[in-house]
């Protein structure tokens, strides 16, 4: 009996080729050194008995020879497929290479009949395709240049004369679909009774079959000898598995989106901005215990079957304060992380994914007491300078991965996807500046500083006081994403009141029935101011700015005179 090779191997197979024998197109195939089941055909075979034997009386040795019999070899038909490689497995998209070895094991020269195509089976059947279909060339080694195409699908391919023992190799090329599920992909080459058998008995299954078609006569063909097989026409057939392997692949994004990008095509940078009102605003503050933000991701199979990914915080990149939690929960089932200021501690949740079903998942933050405005997160500079890069919030990278070793860690070699969730507990940063200008409004006194004791005496009866409030939404930038979540600052209104909050600027300190500050001006070309009060004696300025967009900022200037 002879092996198939039904044996699935799920590594890439290194084609090894055999030594085969000659195969020219309606040339002649021999082996270099012939290893014959029979003699060949029409070999006379003789046999002639002797004898010796003893005259007791003189003793002499005497012999006697029999008459001669002689048998002529009948011509045989002989052939045998069997397997030359183990095509492996491939990746949707790919393909495998089914390698077949056809051996004329007759003892007269024959043709043999090669189709164009050939049995496909199994549970992967359905994502693969004949792409091609080659014979070996006079080197017998499959993949080189002399190789000869059997047209897929066309005609059958008659061979040219195949010496006893001569060899043919074949190999049959799947492409397997973009989409193809995985799973065990049988090729038969040829179609007999038995494919592990061989040397069958010829019966017809059209355009499938693999025979012997022995050389018509009269024949130039050496060794062939007039006149058919005395068993007839034989076939034979043999059978290869592949594989095509579960490809997983998974997306980790924004809510309803699992390709999102924060930076040109990078998924790994795509993320969600989310913000947590401060109970106390005032720069510096830790006086805030930040409520919880939750945030909703959705995840993506790639691949082309279902498939466990595990979810976690990352550690690089996440800038959350020291005692940070976060509770993912996906499919029902719930982890919680805390952050310890360098690494996360917690068990990865899993979650299955079928392809072409995103599954959403949430994740809620919860930063801790005495968490720093994110507004503190800025200084001076990033508010007044036009470059000044954005500063970002409290970040935490959330990565999906596909644990194909089973340790629990992501890595370099696993699928995987980050997404980011940001937490602002605040995100419009203002600063505030002062400088003194002399009675003709032009001349710099003391230039803009929030240094008080530079301040101190120079404001005095009829020159200006110069407030300028520079504000920017200091939250990621929108630029180059898609999906990514941003935060937009709408209606946002910068209230100075002089008579409240601490403020005294509107207010009569001395009693001499005047102002201590009248209005001059009050300039701000992003938004619209509403004064309360009568020109010259205003004591509020409300500046509305109907929409501020991540990185966007602006400047208010309020001009005030000491006395009238």
């Amino acid at each position: 009996m002879k092996s198939n090779n039904r044996t699935s191997v799920k590594l890439k197979f290194n084609y090894r080729s055999l030594v085969a024998g000659l195969f020219i197109a309606g040339g002649v195939f021999q082996l270099v050194t012939p290893v014959l089941a029979a003699p060949a055909a029409n070999t006379t075979i003789s046999n002639t008995a002797t004898a010796s034997y003893t005259d007791p009386s003189t003793g002499t040795t005497l012999s006697a020879t029999s008459n001669t019999v002689t048998v002529t070899v009948a011509e045989v038909a002989g052939i045998d497929v069997s397997a030359l490689n183990t095509p492996g497995s491939a990746q949707p998209g790919g393909t495998l290479n089914y390698d077949f070895k056809i051996t004329n094991t007759g003892n007269d020269p024959t043709r043999l009949v090669l189709p164009s195509t050939a049995s496909i089976t199994g549970t992967g059947a359905a994502g693969a395709s004949i792409s091609q279909i080659i014979t070996a060339g006079a080197d017998g080694v499959l993949g080189n240049a002399d190789d000869q195409t059997i047209a897929v699908g066309g005609a059958p391919l008659l061979t040219g004369s195949i010496a006893a023992n001569g060899i043919i190799n074949v190999r049959v090329v799947l492409a397997i679909a973009a989409n193809a599920a995985p799973g065990t992909v049988t090729v038969e080459y040829g179609k007999s009774v038995d494919p592990a058998s061989t040397n069958q008995v010829y019966a017809a299954n059209g355009a499938l079959d693999i025979y012997t078609n022995d050389n018509t006569d009269p024949s130039t063909v050496p060794g062939e000898v007039a006149g058919a097989p005395v068993n007839g026409t034989r076939e034979d057939s043999a059978t290869l598995d592949g594989v095509i392997g579960n490809v997983a692949g998974v997306l980790n994004g924004t809510n309803g989106n699992a390709a999102a990008t924060g930076d040109g095509t990078n998924n790994n940078t795509d993320f969600t901005n989310k913000a947590v009102a401060p109970t106390d605003s005032k720069p510096g503050s830790t006086a805030n215990d930040p409520g919880v933000v939750t945030f909703t991701n959705t995840l993506s199979n790639t691949g082309n079957a279902p498939a466990t990914f595990l979810l976690r915080p990352d550690a690089p990149g996440s800038t959350v304060p020291a005692g940070t939690t976060a509770t993912i929960t996906a499919g029902g089932t719930t982890g919680t992380f805390t952050w310890n200021g360098t690494a996360w501690t917690g068990t990865p949740v899993t979650v299955s994914v079928a392809p072409g079903t995103p599954v959403n998942y949430t994740v809620t933050v919860d930063l801790p007491a005495g968490t720093k405005l994110s507004t503190d997160l800025t200084t001076p500079g990033d508010l007044t300078s036009p470059t000044a890069a954005v500063v970002g919030g409290y970040a935490m990278p959330i990565l999906a991965f596909v644990d194909s070793n089973n340790d629990g860690i992501a890595q370099v070699t696993e699928p995987q996807n980050l997404t980011i969730e940001r937490t602002y507990l605040g995100y419009v940063a203002m600063y505030k500046e002062a400088q003194i200008l002399e009675t003709d409004g032009t001349t710099v006194v003391q230039a803009f500083t929030t240094d008080a004791t530079a301040l101190t005496g120079k404001l005095t009866p009829g020159r200006i006081v110069e407030y300028r409030i520079s504000y920017k939404n200091i939250s990621e930038t929108a630029a180059a994403t898609t999906g990514s979540s941003i935060l937009n600052a709408t209606n946002l209104q910068i209230v100075e009141d002089g008579t409240t909050g601490g403020n005294n600027w509107a207010l009569d300190q001395d009693g001499n029935t005047i102002m201590d500050t009248v209005h001059v001006s009050g300039i701000d070309a992003g938004g619209t101011i509403v004064t309360t009060g009568t020109d010259p004696n205003i004591t509020k300025y409300v500046d509305t700015i109907s929409s501020l967009a991540p990185g966007a900022s602006g400047k208010l200037d309020i001009r005030r005179k000491m006395g009238n």
